[in-house]
């Protein structure tokens, strides 16, 4: 059943790649120049992700995002109550190389064929927690928000982690959004270098 759910996906990546014109982002775009300030260490953990994944643990119990130990998780909000147009999400998903798959989420590879080192994830944000895409609707949806998140640990975290910043950062210029951190408060650069150092120091327990 799982394989040929992976072929669905896959066949519905393609018609999307021959009907969308997104005009890929370079991986070497992505790739920001971090202020690494050390910081206090916190504890904060992303409870909706965790829950997220949990719920695919079952059928999906070799994927690295639920077999993950730490997850870094960041939100893109609207300003000022807007909500953000499916149409849109999709094709800036698209355009920094996202694409759906797994557990119904759009994930950002290192290369954007699809193939290479999973680098970060994206989900929808609800209030009442995370969600997966259903990708027939999306084009006439309108979210809230969106969660990118870095699953640890990785293959390639901390290029991950830089792709995934940098990425939710110019998406959240072009749609007119804000990044916030696990508590909902705006995202500091000095919890952005935090975050990295995280990643940095993350030793598996397992």
């Amino acid at each position: 059943e799982l394989a040929h759910q992976g072929d669905i996906i896959s066949d519905l990546n393609q018609v999307y790649d021959s009907l969308m014109p997104h005009n890929e982002v370079p991986a070497e775009a992505l790739k920001p120049v971090i202020d690494t300030t050390q910081l206090a260490e916190w504890e904060g953990e992303s409870a909706l992700i965790d829950e997220h994944l949990a719920e695919h643990t079952r059928s999906e119990e070799d994927s690295i995002l639920v077999q993950a130990e730490q997850i870094i998780a960041i939100h893109l909000i609207p300003k000022s109550g807007r909500a953000l147009e499916g149409r849109t999400v999709l094709r800036l998903l698209r355009k920094y190389g996202l694409r759906f798959g797994e557990m119904d989420l759009f994930h950002r590879f290192e290369e954007t064929t699809g193939e290479g080192a999973m680098m970060f994830s994206v989900l929808k944000y609800t209030p009442d927690g995370p969600a997966g895409f259903e990708l027939e609707t999306i084009e006439q949806e309108n979210f809230e928000g969106l969660s990118f998140f870095l699953a640890l640990p990785g293959i390639k975290p901390l290029q991950g982690f830089d792709m995934m910043m940098s990425t939710a950062q110019r998406l959240g210029s072009e749609c007119y959004a804000q990044l916030l951190d696990d508590q909902m408060n705006l995202l500091s650069e000095q919890l952005k270098s935090h975050y990295r150092h995280q990643v940095l120091d993350f030793r598996p327990t397992r």
